[in-house]
């Protein structure tokens, strides 16, 4: 306080304690709270304070201005989704512009400090806005949507804006605030959380944090490039790691061909006009959502065809063996392999649209049925208890 007074004496300022707050960064935290006094007032000491649109708290972490951040997120994006609905529902390059710049760039705000690591919370965000654009079930474990839709973590992007923000502050000239906070973490032998999640970075990415590269600088856009491709190559090893030992979807690394865009989701493709529902029917078909029998959690009489009743749920029995759906996959072809061997193609024409987006249509009037059904016989049961009761 003594300090504080010195420097607020220097220059002419008057404190105003009304609005002044004290925060005492304390990583475990203390059981009693001091009393801190100016000049005979007291000054309140709180948990955290918010600077510039960034929250600090007493621990010196980011806990608390990732959860504001993705407050804010989850808002934006469902604005952003209601949005787009409205508009542009099958427009899915221009919702997911939308998303970048009116969704990301929110939660990315101070990402070049806290960048470094992966924020889960954050990540979700991304995945829920895709869900609900290409209508997928949220039982639908993430790395089955990542893979198919070929998406890059939101990590990867921030890791490269956190790295360049650090080169700036290295080629600085002047002597300025900046500057000496980096001298000040240069002097403390890099001890604190953003030190740390730094070196983690580069470690995963293969490089010291005293490796040649990163402290002479130069060719700083094949560093990025490499490191964009490492960490690529890091969630694939993820994703082909959980689709080995998967549950859900057993069948998808039979027809996962690996490539980083399938064709179908190609921005010339994407454009066709009259496509959209086919578009959903076929990443719903290819993510395990068309089949009530992935869902390996639910009772077995809950696994049967929606339509028919007899068998499993399952695209084998559409079309090969019920008599509701099977002749609606004719249009594919009479063969029934290459009928096959066509519906989990990455292609999409107007024949296997127009199925996909019908199979779709049906399944879902037939499971609301079922529902509102479950709801009467439950209400009857109510009834008739009530009912012996008097």
């Amino acid at each position: 306080m003594s300090t504080l007074k010195s420097f607020i004496k220097s220059r002419k300022i008057e404190l105003c304690t009304e609005k002044t707050k004290i925060v005492v960064f304390n990583k475990h935290g203390k059981e009693k709270k001091e009393v801190w006094k100016w000049e005979g007032r007291e000054i309140e000491e709180t948990q955290c304070f918010k600077y510039l649109g960034f929250t600090f708290n007493r621990k010196g972490d980011y806990e608390d201005h990732i959860a504001e951040l993705s407050e804010k997120g989850k808002a934006a994006a469902k604005k952003v989704w209601g949005l787009g609905e409205r508009v542009r529902r099958n427009d899915f390059i221009r919702r997911w512009v939308l998303f970048k710049y009116l969704v990301q760039s929110v939660m990315g705000y101070g990402v070049e400090i806290w960048g470094w690591e992966e924020r889960g919370s954050l990540e979700r965000i991304m995945l829920d806005y895709t869900r609900w654009i290409f209508n997928i079930e949220f039982c639908t474990p993430r790395y089955v949507i990542m893979r198919e839709l070929a998406m890059d973590k939101l990590r990867i992007g921030w890791g490269i804006r956190a790295m360049r923000y650090e080169r700036r502050i290295g080629t600085r000239k002047e002597d300025g605030l900046l500057r000496s906070c980096w001298k000040e973490k240069e002097e403390s032998k890099w001890k604190d959380v953003y030190s740390k999640e730094r070196e983690k970075f580069y470690n995963r990415n293969g490089w010291g944090i005293n490796a040649r590269e990163l402290r002479e600088g130069g060719n700083e856009g094949r560093l990025e490039k490499e490191i964009i491709r490492r960490e690529r190559d890091g969630q694939r090893q993820w994703e082909e790691s959980k689709l080995r030992a998967a549950r859900y979807n057993v069948r998808y690394k039979e027809f996962d061909a690996g490539n980083r865009k399938h064709n179908y989701l190609r921005k010339e493709n994407l454009g066709r006009i009259g496509i959209g529902e086919g578009v959903r029917g076929l990443v719903r078909l290819r993510c395990g959502n068309m089949e009530e029998g992935n869902k390996y959690w639910i009772e077995k009489e809950q696994k049967r065809c929606v339509f028919c009743g007899k068998e499993t749920d399952c695209m084998e029995h559409y079309v090969g063996e019920c008599q509701r759906v099977s002749s609606w996959f004719r249009e594919l072809g009479e063969n029934k392999e290459k009928v096959w061997k066509k519906l989990w193609s990455d292609e999409l024409d107007s024949e296997k649209c127009k199925v996909l987006s019908k199979l779709e249509r049906e399944r879902k009037k037939e499971i609301e049925k079922k529902k509102k059904g479950e709801k009467i016989g439950s209400k009857s049961i109510v009834i008739d208890l009530v009912a012996r009761r008097k």
